[in-house]
């Protein structure tokens, strides 16, 4: 493993050299980011070809990590196809008393043994973007990539696609709404308007409480 990974650095060391190549698979990425993010990928067995066909790429985080490594919804199609797969059912939505998208499951086939899965909307939902629009879409998306996840684990165990680090990445944004209110009274309204999973994180709701104190001694 150690010869691999020093394989690995050498690789990525020389890669980045090539500046025109770096810049036409990763335009406006800095290499802060995509040097580390490049050795994590060919570890896992990515390779540069995989990044220039769009099958993975590189997302830059905003908390808790620096970038993120991630998958097509196509790469995923295409590897379980090519190892046993026979069939992945429609996706199932499930509904809230209110006749509100609560969660999703889907079933996928793979050697004669069947697996399912299922997600739970408020976990995923950044509450802004497609999420919105076209919430449908992207829990099965979602739904999907897990079911694939369940049903090929030595393939897939740790790979993700983008809209499962939109809690993660969206963090950032609503910790500048936050901030940007000007009293308790805004504070609250901006905060009911934040998605359960939003005021569910820690760090979200730490920022909120402080800022909630604040207020209440202006």
């Amino acid at each position: 493993m150690k010869n691999q990974a020093l394989k690995v650095i050498s690789q990525v060391k020389e890669l980045i050299q090539n500046k025109e190549l770096i810049d036409t698979i990763f335009p406006n990425s800095s290499l802060e980011i995509i040097r580390p993010a490049l050795i994590d990928a060919f570890m896992l067995g990515f390779s540069l070809d995989d990044f220039a066909k769009k099958d993975v790429y590189v997302l830059e985080g905003t908390l808790g990590s620096k970038y993120n490594i991630v998958v097509s919804i196509d790469y995923y199609r295409k590897t379980a196809a090519k190892n046993g797969l026979e069939e992945i059912g429609q996706p199932l939505y499930e509904y809230d008393s209110e006749k509100r998208l609560l969660g999703c499951s889907m079933r996928v086939v793979r050697h004669g043994i069947t697996t399912t899965t299922r997600v739970i909307f408020s976990d995923y939902d950044k509450g802004t973007g497609l999420w919105v629009s076209k919430p449908f879409v992207m829990l099965a998306k979602v739904c999907e990539a897990s079911a694939y996840r369940k049903a090929f684990p030595e393939l897939f165990s740790k790979m993700y696609i983008e809209e499962e680090f939109e809690k993660e990445l969206g963090g950032e944004h609503y910790k500048i709404k936050l901030e940007k209110s000007g009293s308790l009274a805004e504070l609250k309204h901006i905060w009911t308007k934040f998605p359960l999973v939003i005021r569910k994180d820690k760090e979200i709701m730490d920022l909120k409480n402080k800022l909630k104190e604040k207020y209440g001694h202006e």
